[in-house]
């Protein structure tokens, strides 16, 4: 008999009253369903004899018959390793404590790096003056008296409060700076006159123009009627920010002299460590690393009880939404 006959008896059905042989070729199958488990081994058997014979006329069963019952035996595979909370906690730390960050590529940089009454200290503290110059008269020709809006404009400044936040560069700078790194002595190998006032003086200056940035930007988005005016004025102040940046790029280009370009070179090669568990104390759970992203929600929540108090005078005073 060949492989294709015993395929065929295999699954031939045994009615009573036939004498055919059926022994057929039986293999055990893994049920499907459980991706673990993985048959190893199969059987596969054939009857000795007849399972049923002729005596006298009726159809008996035959004792010499001897059925072979088949068995799949399976093992489980290992599931593959998980990652511990622990192990992500290890990793984070190891990564922490080799980082370290660059100096900000502006005119806060000289401060920091460059000597008090030097030519680069000085341009920056002009570059920070005229920027601080130009906020006040800006601030000075916002009309802060609320007239009713239309209601697009009311809500697109609602979902421009987010961005108006993030879009702070020098803000955000300063956040990030103060939460995640840390002075370290090793900068005074490169510039002496890197010292940690003058980091916290660089931080304070930096502080302060972003928060005068976010002051102007939200109360002229928050006193423009008109949609259109909203997005326009929007986009108009945001380069403001970016005045020392553009002063900083001329320095390294060799606009202002080979001596304000040289400290430009000296500034790319100062770093500042990442703040690890040695200086990442706290109160509690909370550490100084967590203040950047405290002080992003506490200072969005302030804009949006600013923005409900707006809302609250339009209607008080003019009754609602002006769409007429």
């Amino acid at each position: 008999m060949n492989s294709d006959s015993i395929a065929s008896d295999s699954v031939k059905k045994f009615e009573y009253g036939d004498e055919e042989n059926y022994g057929g070729v039986v293999t055990a199958v893994a049920t499907p369903g459980d991706a673990d488990v993985v048959p190893v081994a199969t059987a596969t058997a054939t009857a000795t004899s007849k399972k049923y014979i002729k005596e006298d006329g009726k159809m008996m069963m035959n004792p010499a018959y001897k059925e072979v019952v088949t068995t799949t035996t399976t093992t489980t595979a290992p599931s593959p390793p998980k990652v511990r909370q622990d192990s992500i906690h290890s990793m984070m730390r190891s990564k922490k404590e080799s980082d370290s960050y660059d100096l900000a590529e502006d005119v806060y940089a000289f401060m920091f790096v460059c000597p008090v009454f030097s030519t680069p200290f000085l341009f920056s503290l002009y570059v920070y003056a005229t920027k601080i110059i130009i906020y006040s008269i800006l601030v000075g020709d916002i009309n802060f008296e609320i007239d009713g809006g239309s209601k697009s404009a009311t809500a697109a400044k609602f979902f421009l409060i987010p961005v108006a936040l993030s879009m702070q560069g020098d803000l955000m700078h300063f956040l990030f700076n103060l939460a995640n790194t840390s002075y370290s002595p090793e900068v005074l190998k490169v510039s002496t006159s890197a010292t940690k006032p003058k980091l916290f003086f660089s931080f304070l200056l930096r502080f302060i123009d972003g928060a005068f940035s976010l002051i102007v930007n939200y109360m002229l988005m928050l006193t423009t009627e008109t949609t259109l005016s909203v997005f326009t004025n929007f986009a108009a102040l945001y380069f403001l920010q970016d005045i020392d940046d553009v002063f900083y790029g001329l320095v390294e280009k060799g606009f202002f002299g080979d001596g304000m370009e040289h400290w430009s070179t000296v500034c790319k090669s100062v770093t500042l460590p990442r703040r690890t568990s040695a200086d990442n104390q706290g109160c509690g759970s909370i550490r100084i690393s967590h203040l950047d992203s405290l002080s992003f929600l506490v200072i969005f929540i302030v804009l949006l009880v600013v923005y409900a108090l707006y809302i609250w005078a339009m209607f008080y005073n003019f009754g609602g939404f002006n769409d007429n």
